[in-house]
């Protein structure tokens, strides 16, 4: 925090000769108050209210940037329970598109400025349904590596075929913990949880990076159970449209649930 005081008041009158640095007897001065920043702010700055340190918190206020993950909306595979990953690609269905402009509705007050989606069309048209709700209308690119996690010779059988079948690997898969998230489905190029949110993340790293601090991200299920195993999430609903918030810390580069 210092290093930013430091760069943003560079002059202060008030300063001590030491560069960057106050005087001992100011900060023991009973006209100057501590913020939990540990930076000492004169309480009569500004009358009628501080607005020095107004304009400083708002400052921090600002380095971080808000993501709203979501999955999207009914497909026919989850209708009739079945399990889907990147290389099933169906439609949403009715119910689907509806979540999906309900999903809008929700999201209206938020003033997304765009919205990445994964490139499967069932992520996709959530994202475009979605964004036709919102005033403005934020534009949507694709993220290939949003996509769903490949899960192998699953994907097409019934959930409760693969309970039966595997249980245990079924069950690790769907509920993954630190203890389990490498373990992957039979099958050519099959991804583990630990896989998909090494390649999640790393796609939100470089969403950070682009302009907009209020950011909407149409994923899927495994995303975000990737996501809540990864960055030690409790209580993530992970069910079609269910939104995830998270924030982005731009100094600390870190990814965090929003409080």
């Amino acid at each position: 925090m210092q290093i930013f005081v430091k760069r943003l008041f560079p002059f202060s009158p008030e300063r001590g000769s030491q560069p960057g640095r106050f005087r001992q007897k100011e900060r023991t001065d009973p006209q100057w108050t501590k913020t939990g920043l540990d930076f000492p702010f004169k309480t009569n700055y500004a009358k009628g209210g501080n607005i020095f340190i107004k304009s400083f918190l708002k400052f921090f206020t600002i380095m971080k940037k808000n993501l709203y993950i979501f999955r999207h909306g009914q497909t026919d595979f989850n209708l009739h329970n079945i399990w889907q990953g990147c290389q099933c690609n169906p439609d949403l269905n009715e119910t689907g598109r509806r979540q999906a402009y309900e999903l809008g509705q929700k999201l209206l007050p938020l003033n997304l400025e765009v919205i990445y989606a994964s490139p499967l069309k069932r992520a996709l048209q959530t994202a475009e349904i979605a964004a036709g709700q919102m005033k403005p209308t934020p534009k949507i690119e694709i993220i290939p590596n949003l996509r769903e996690g490949n899960f192998g010779l699953a994907e097409g059988s019934r959930i409760g075929k693969l309970m039966r079948d595997c249980p245990e690997l079924t069950e690790q898969i769907v509920n993954p913990t630190k203890e389990t998230w490498d373990k992957a489905f039979p099958g050519h190029d099959s991804e583990s949880k630990h896989q998909i949110f090494d390649r999640v993340i790393g796609a939100l790293g470089e969403i950070v990076l682009y302009p907009g601090d209020n950011i909407g991200i149409s994923a899927h299920g495994g995303v975000l159970s990737a996501l809540a195993c990864g960055l030690e999430l409790s209580d993530v609903d992970c069910e079609n449209c269910a939104v995830l918030h998270l924030t982005y810390d731009r100094v600390a580069r870190t990814f965090a649930r929003a409080e």
